[in-house]
């Protein structure tokens, strides 16, 4: 662990050490959990709820460089940018996992950027601007999805060998 900040007060059911803040304040300011998977192998990250309460904060959940990881059963509600960022800067992600998780209210629900070998996986977006967002990605599956009340649900931008079935695109807003 890079970077963790416990809680202020002791809380019986969090082991002492296992505990952690993470908190968005607007300006740049809050307290984040930071770690390195050095174990050669791949990591799940399970989730319970993020709640974004600073409108204009990146994300609810960044993944940087998040090769083989997965993310599941996160529920994400209200402003930011991206509910899900998966992205490098520098290089290109390799087999993620997003599955069973719900995302309500931001800008773009899951946002995949030079991410490879990505399976998304029974998700529910509701009501952002793309529901699923992906760039220059390739080999990516998206399936048995619901996308309810986005502008549009599935877009792909500079991607190559997507395979997408099975999504349930609902009340999609885009124009005609």
């Amino acid at each position: 662990i890079v970077e963790r900040y416990p809680h202020a007060i002791y809380i019986s059911r969090y082991p002492v050490g296992l505990d952690a803040t993470v908190y968005s304040k607007g300006g740049g300011g809050g307290k984040d959990v930071v770690f390195i998977n050095d174990t050669g192998r791949p990591i799940l990250i399970h989730g319970v709820c993020a709640r974004i309460e600073e409108p204009n904060a990146l994300s609810a959940v960044v993944l940087n460089s998040p090769s083989g990881i997965t993310l599941e059963n996160f529920e994400i509600v209200t402003g930011g940018r991206a509910g899900i960022d998966i992205r490098d800067a520098n290089a290109t992600v390799r087999g993620a996992l997003v599955r069973g998780n719900a995302v309500r209210d931001v800008r773009d629900g899951i946002y995949l950027n030079y991410a490879d070998e990505v399976l998304v996986d029974s998700n529910v977006v509701e009501r952002s601007r793309y529901a699923v967002h992906a760039m220059f990605g390739e080999g990516l599956t998206l399936f048995g999805n619901e996308l309810r009340a986005n502008l549009s649900g599935l877009v792909f931008m500079y991607s190559a060998q997507v395979l997408a079935g099975r999504n349930a695109i609902l009340d999609a807003r885009s124009p005609g």
